[in-house]
């Protein structure tokens, strides 16, 4: 008797320390009720029921309503009589009765089995006294083995659908990794900081972001964080293109225009002095030595302004074109 008394101390008193000492749990208020979980037998790899297991233990880490205790070792915290025992139970009342001194009302335990390529996962939330136990939800899923983070993901479901009450209150975390540093972060149309920001504790459900900084396109989000989740999310804002291309581009379309016109006028100038006095002969009425020269002296000053506006507007495309190939930014 007074060995059995014993462990029994040895197990609460470890469970106790592991409850408020280990990072892995969670802090909860002294009145707040335990729940213990299980690690997941079946017929699937060890590998991937331990994975399950903890994956399910990381959700239910995100409710606030009551303290999640890991059992997935239960050599480490029973010890190994209590944990013998423990593992020779084979139905839920036999495990309730060998933990009923820790003193937690609730057990979660399951299996995870493997099937012709499909996991598939039975989870129960059993409440428990001194004497019985008593199941208060199940879920089973199935997926398809290899899908990679499908069944991670669908863990916090199962977390939610067992408790579903407590889900209402439960919460995720939300990291932010935005460039540029400085960029302004909106949670849901309030600004909760700038970049590098520390990971959010938020409620789970929808949320939307948006994301802004000066120079920068802006980018809205809108994120669905799922109980106990733990999710980051990338973002980069990508500097807008400087407006100089566009500026030696209109420049540029001026100076050609204005050269044409220049080019025209002289063109059209010379063309009439052809006209009027042909090859040989006299000119025609109004066409005098002396207007002759004023013209002549007007069509060179016209196609060499012209000359000059052309080659202007060939060296502005040219910048204008590099400019935009090699400027980063991007339209807004």
């Amino acid at each position: 008797m007074v060995n059995a008394w014993g462990r029994r101390a040895s197990a609460l008193a470890s469970l106790c320390l592991l409850s408020t000492a280990s990072p892995l749990s969670s802090i909860a208020a002294p009145n707040l009720p335990r729940v213990l979980v299980l690690g997941f037998d079946g017929s699937a790899p060890e590998g991937d029921r331990q994975r399950a297991s903890q994956d399910l233990m990381t959700a239910l880490r995100g409710f606030e309503s009551f303290d999640v205790v890991s059992l997935l070792a239960p050599t480490e915290i029973l010890g190994p009589r209590l944990a013998e025992a423990l593992a020779g139970c084979a139905d839920d009342p036999c495990r309730a009765r060998q933990l009923a001194s820790l003193g937690a009302g609730t057990l979660v335990v399951g299996s995870l089995d493997e099937l012709a390529g499909v996991l598939r996962l039975d989870v129960r939330r059993v409440e428990t006294t001194t004497t019985a136990a008593r199941m208060q939800a199940r879920v089973t899923i199935e997926v398809a083995r290899g899908a990679p983070g499908v069944l991670e993901t669908r863990l916090y479901s199962v977390a939610a659908d067992l408790f579903p009450e407590e889900a209402k209150r439960a919460f995720a975390t939300l990291g932010l990794e935005v460039e540029p540093e400085g960029s302004q972060i909106f949670l849901d149309g309030l600004e909760v900081g700038r970049s590098p920001i520390a990971p959010l504790k938020l409620r789970a459900g929808p949320h939307q972001l948006r994301f802004s900084s000066q120079g920068h396109t802006s980018e809205q989000r809108e994120v669905t964080l799922l109980v106990g989740q733990t999710k980051v999310e990338t973002v980069e804002l990508h500097r807008v293109r400087g407006i100089l291309p566009w500026v030696l581009g209109g420049t540029a379309a001026g100076a050609a225009a204005l050269g044409l016109v220049l080019g025209l006028s002289a063109s059209g100038t010379a063309s009439a002095w052809t006209d009027a006095c042909g090859a040989t002969g006299p000119c025609e009425a109004g066409f005098t030595r002396a207007r002759f020269a004023d013209d002549d002296s007007a069509v060179d000053t016209q196609r060499t302004f012209a000359n000059v506006l052309f080659g202007s507007a060939v060296a502005l495309s040219i910048g204008a074109v590099l400019g935009y190939v090699f400027d980063p930014g991007e339209e807004e």
